[in-house]
């Protein structure tokens, strides 16, 4: 920086290292967030459509079947990101 010491630059670099840091968190947890509200949308939908009235999650086919149809919206969102960060 114009003319200052370079126990400034040293400060500043680790506050520009803790903002990165925050916003790699935060963006995770938006990308986390987004893809529990788009499983639970698709699931309210696959079950107002499909007209089934009660669901057993305790039941493995249905628990397995809840768990990879949240990991899709997912895995989607990261593929996105992923490829446009370039």
């Amino acid at each position: 920086m114009a003319g200052m010491s370079h126990s400034i630059r040293e400060r500043t670099d680790a506050l520009d290292a803790a903002g990165n840091t925050t916003a790699a968190i935060g963006k995770g947890f938006a990308i986390g967030s987004a893809a529990a509200l788009v499983s639970l949308a698709l699931f309210g939908a696959f079950v107002s459509r499909a007209d089934i009235s009660t669901v057993d999650v305790l039941t493995p086919k249905v628990f397995i079947g809840l768990l990879v149809g949240a990991m899709l919206p997912y895995g989607s969102a990261m593929e996105k990101v992923c490829s446009s960060d370039g």
